[in-house]
């Protein structure tokens, strides 16, 4: 199961320069395997910038995820591949080895995934993220918190749950009803608003 988090450094330039976007895509096949792909986009310029700034010793910005270079963006990438029942007893084991786990990670470890009959299955990934504490700005760099905050508008999380048939979800139904689908603000991560629901729900029939 993957989780995404970031190092300070990295996380002041990546929120700065609001150029981080993610995606979540899960499919349930008919025959209960999971297939997917968690992905992290940044610019090239943002990404050899990050490189240089955590030196050599640093864990790199993608971490065990693939790396692929793109015109003018880097993409991290990290397959999914098991069945329904391997998921469902590895996220139980996550929270148990996880005794403090990272409120504000994007965690697959998060998601609950049960059984409800012999096709349908529920998937509650929670939402609810916790405002970290104020930046302690430097003298000069007065404002760099609303800044970084102004830099993600309109970037967003997604996260996407397909099956044969998508029965009720407090997202979004897409792909002719077969998908549902959550967009996650990225200033929710960092400033949470209370907006957002506890987690993103999907009842799904998959096959």
């Amino acid at each position: 199961m993957t989780r995404f988090t970031l190092p300070l450094f990295a996380s002041l330039f990546v929120i700065l320069t609001g150029c981080l976007s993610g995606k979540v895509d899960m499919a349930f096949q008919p025959n209960e395997k999971i297939t997917g792909q968690f992905t992290l986009t940044i610019e090239q310029s943002a990404y050899g910038m990050l490189a240089g700034l955590q030196g050599e010793d640093a864990q790199p910005f993608c971490g065990d995820m693939a790396v692929t270079f793109k015109k003018d963006v880097v993409v991290c990438s990290s397959e999914i591949a098991t069945t329904l029942d391997e998921a469902i007893d590895r996220v139980k084991d996550a929270k148990e080895d996880d005794a403090e786990p990272n409120a504000n990670a994007v965690s697959l470890e998060k998601m609950v995934i049960e059984r409800v009959d012999q096709d349908k299955i529920r998937i509650s990934f929670p939402l609810e993220f916790k405002e970290t504490a104020s930046l302690e700005e430097p003298e000069g760099m007065e404002g760099v918190e609303d800044m970084m905050v102004a830099s993600f508008a309109g970037k967003t999380i997604d996260i996407h749950f397909t099956g044969a048939e998508v029965i009720e979800t407090n997202g979004q139904v897409e792909n002719e009803g077969t998908r549902a689908s959550f967009y996650i603000p990225m200033v929710e991560v960092i400033k949470p608003s209370g907006s957002l629901p506890e987690a993103f729900t999907a009842l799904i029939r998959y096959k």
